[in-house]
């Protein structure tokens, strides 16, 4: 399982999409694109006073079915200015930081006041 952390800003055509459309679809383009990815939404949220217009967390079966995600989000017409981020278990991320110390004999930090 891999899951993804979304930021994305709507492209230009994308915008003018929406702004010709009847009523509300919760930008059933979007959800297109996950599905064809077998992906699955964990959540899906607007962002107001932001330079993003939404974030999401979408779920994927393995790492390499992420990666196509992410390859096609960077060719797609919906989004841009797109940050994606792979998320994980914070027990993951103290390991990894464990290890690497063990590699290059990571010392503390202090300063003098």
């Amino acid at each position: 399982m891999c899951e993804l952390l979304i930021l994305g800003k709507f492209s230009n055509k994308f915008t003018y999409h929406l702004t010709q459309k009847e009523k509300s679809d919760e930008l059933i383009e979007l959800k297109k694109l996950v599905s064809s990815f077998e992906g699955e939404y964990i959540l899906r949220k607007g962002v107001l006073c932001s330079k993003y217009h939404g974030a999401a967390v979408i779920k994927f079966k393995d790492e390499d079915v992420a990666n196509s995600f992410i390859d096609a989000c960077h060719i797609s017409d919906y989004l841009s200015e797109t940050q994606i981020y792979k998320l994980c278990e914070v027990k993951t991320l103290e390991n990894r930081f464990k290890n690497i110390s063990k590699k290059i004999k990571v010392t503390e930090v202090t300063t003098n006041t």
